[in-house]
């Protein structure tokens, strides 16, 4: 789903009980990708705007971000939108 973000801890990490609260959201936004929870909330606010856009037709242009850092975790799909995906 478009929005995917488990950087919450730059947004909360200035003081420990920042960084614990980041953590404990990262590891709930883990734990609804896992179980698909993730997905159908998502998709019961966004899918009927995603099938007017018609995404699975159009085509994907890939563009290289020199800002995003070799810790963005680009192999794991799960937190990747993919609009040519089956749903």
């Amino acid at each position: 789903m478009p929005g995917r973000c488990l950087a919450i801890g730059a947004l909360l990490s200035r003081t420990e009980a920042g960084r614990r609260l980041a953590e404990r959201a990262r590891e709930g936004m883990v734990a609804m990708i896992e179980d698909g929870t993730y997905d159908r909330i998502s998709f019961k606010h966004h899918k009927e705007k995603i099938d007017r856009l018609h995404l699975r037709t159009r085509r994907v242009l890939r563009v290289e971000n020199s800002l995003l850092g070799p810790e963005t975790p680009f192999a794991d799909k799960r937190l990747w939108f993919d609009p040519t995906a089956e749903r």
